[in-house]
């Protein structure tokens, strides 16, 4: 396996990898991605500093990992903070991808001057790996689906 940072030529099979993501894992809560808008997002983060879009393949270049990051400063402290935007790893290809995946996603938030990385835990069971890395649980997040006024 291979990794590597993911660049504009990996738009369509990342756009194709994060849908496939969005109808087999069950961590997505049901929502089912937007391909075009999916698509345009990745075109106009890929290039950024403050993102950090990193990828698993295969030898034959089949992306089967994906982990993506993004870099903003803290409202209150001005802190160079990462949040977690995605991480999928195919379940035939996780026998430590997912780790991997998230050392080099380490490696770049430092490497860009960022003091925390933010995660998500959608399972009790994320939160006991990242808290053997040395995270620790900080916010609980609830959501509600609201009614748009727009269009």
């Amino acid at each position: 396996m291979r990794m590597r940072r993911a660049t504009i030529d990996d738009v369509g099979c990342l756009t194709d990898f994060l849908v496939a993501l969005t109808q087999e894992s069950p961590y997505t809560g049901g929502r089912l991605a937007n391909p075009g808008h999916l698509h345009d997002e990745l075109v106009r983060l890929l290039p950024l500093d403050t993102s950090g879009f990193f990828v698993a393949e295969t030898p034959s270049g089949a992306v089967v990992g994906l982990i993506a990051w993004l870099l903003y400063p803290d409202l209150i402290t001005g802190e160079r903070c990462t949040a977690e935007a995605c991480w999928y790893v195919q379940p035939c290809y996780r026998d430590g991808m997912g780790l991997a995946l998230l050392e080099v996603a380490e490696r770049w938030a430092e490497s860009v001057g960022a003091t925390r990385m933010q995660m998500l835990a959608p399972a009790a069971r994320f939160g006991a790996v990242y808290a053997r890395r040395g995270y620790v649980r900080t916010d609980c997040v609830f959501e509600r689906r609201l009614q748009s006024c727009l269009g």
